[in-house]
């Protein structure tokens, strides 16, 4: 499995998860337990990260994820990957959706795929 359908099989999983445990084993599956992260220019911990993804989760009703462009590069310090994705939330009839851009850094962890770096943009859409 290439890079971009490993990134887009995990991500989707994190967010359309059913339940917090589920939500939980996808996303220590995507993310390495030493992972760094930038939310809109802050710094994040791990934790604080993922209390933000649960909160968000919890305020729709259902999420899913449009992806639409993947950049993939090999370095020295892993696999860097660029992509821009919109995240469509529905609350009651309301519908609002989210461009995200990010960056990543993919390395191989026990011999699995895990970002150890993300760094995301989000906006309104």
């Amino acid at each position: 499995m290439s890079i971009v359908d490993w990134s887009q099989t995990a991500l989707k999983a994190v967010v359309e998860a059913k339940s917090e445990t589920d939500f939980e084993s996808a996303f220590d599956a995507l993310f390495s337990q030493e992972a760094t992260f930038v939310d809109n220019g802050v710094n994040k911990s791990r934790m604080d990260y993922m209390g933000e993804l649960i909160t968000t989760g919890v305020q729709f009703d259902s999420q899913t994820i449009k992806f639409e462009k993947f950049i993939e590069v090999s370095s020295e310090k892993g696999t860097q990957l660029g992509a821009v994705y919109e995240l469509v939330g529905l609350q009651g009839s309301t519908t609002k959706s989210m461009q995200v851009v990010v960056n990543a850094t993919i390395v191989k962890e026990n011999g699995a795929n895990k970002v150890t770096f993300l760094s995301q943009v989000a906006t309104d859409h």
